[in-house]
């Protein structure tokens, strides 16, 4: 927990006193401004749990997304396919 608060902690400062204002409110959805990559889908859910409790009773909404290897490699074709760059 300690190192996952190491960096949840300063991006969820940043996110409430540099983009208060892009958080989301009652009339707009959300929409991302930040993306935290894990290697596993275990790693990605801790991560997430984490960054819902240290996000409690603020605007900041977390979510995962968790893609299969079979699918992201359809996305990565999607991406190509429209110009946009991928690694």
């Amino acid at each position: 927990m300690i190192i996952k608060a190491a960096f949840l902690l300063p991006i969820i400062s940043n996110l409430l006193e540099y983009h208060a204002d892009e958080l989301p409110d009652k009339h707009h959805p959300p929409s991302p401004l930040c993306l935290i990559l894990s290697p596993t889908r275990e790693l990605a859910l801790q991560t997430e749990r984490e960054a819902r409790k240290f996000a409690y009773q603020t605007a900041v909404i977390p979510c995962m997304l968790y893609i299969e290897r079979k699918r992201m490699l359809f996305f990565k074709f999607l991406l190509n396919r429209f110009g946009c760059w991928w690694s």
